[in-house]
């Protein structure tokens, strides 16, 4: 894996992860969703690796921030069918092409703007919390983007229980998908390195959303990540033709 370590070649890409962070601080998801487009449209070595490793220390960091607030009977289930999805996804990863990657990332990530956009929702039951689970697993080891899923499912409640129970469930996700990646010799200690020069972004987000989030609306935010998303959705798929 080769990356740019320069101040202009990072700038970009720490933006995104500032943003996406404050984004996920503020209302459980995003930061996924915000840079994962930018960050593989610059290097695919970005992805899935490095911002795993970002998005798993950034959910430490949430979970602990919002742990009074935790629906935990809202965990296990998902988290089973999670370790499912990261074998699918593992089983993906070792044969599909990266160009065919990023058109299956594309299109991940048009649904779930889609999807939020439309309002769609289902009740966290039992069936469709492990559908969830799945999903999550599937997309966080494919394409860093676990959240939509079981935000969907949990659209309803408080956002300290959101953010929350979203972040709980990122943390055993993120690590769940760097084991496997890990395991197939798809996470390397460069890798690493790249993961933890994005923290500082990752770290300046989480305080920014500390500071607003009992004064700041979701809502806008929410609206700006899914315009940004599907513009960086539609880019990676303009590339693959």
């Amino acid at each position: 894996m080769v990356f740019d370590v320069s101040w202009v070649a990072l700038g970009l890409p720490l933006l995104v992860v500032f943003l996406g962070a404050l984004a996920q601080g503020l209302f459980g998801f995003g930061l996924a969703l915000m840079a994962a487009p930018v960050l593989i449209y610059l290097n695919p070595n970005w992805v899935p690796g490095p911002i795993l490793v970002t998005m798993l220390i950034l959910s430490l960091a949430i979970s602990w921030r919002e742990r009074g607030a935790v629906d935990r009977r809202t965990l296990g289930v998902p988290m089973s069918g999670q370790a499912l999805g990261v074998i699918v996804a593992l089983g993906v990863l070792s044969w599909i092409e990266p160009r065919n990657l990023s058109l299956l990332i594309g299109a991940m990530i048009l649904i779930a703007v889609s999807l939020s956009l439309f309002g769609l929702k289902v009740a966290p039951r039992p069936g469709s919390l492990l559908a969830a689970g799945v999903l999550s697993g599937f997309m966080g080891t494919t394409a860093s983007i676990p959240g939509p899923p079981l935000a969907l499912l949990h659209q309803d409640v408080s956002p300290g229980r959101l953010r929350g129970t979203l972040a709980h469930f990122f943390v055993v996700g993120n690590a769940f998908s760097l084991l496997g990646l890990t395991w197939t010799g798809r996470f390397t200690l460069s890798a690493l390195a790249a993961g933890l020069i994005l923290v500082p972004a990752a770290a300046l987000g989480f305080w920014a959303s500390t500071r607003m989030a009992d004064h700041f609306g979701g809502s806008r935010i929410r609206q700006g990540v899914l315009l940004f998303s599907s513009l960086g959705a539609f880019g990676l798929i303009y590339r693959v033709f």
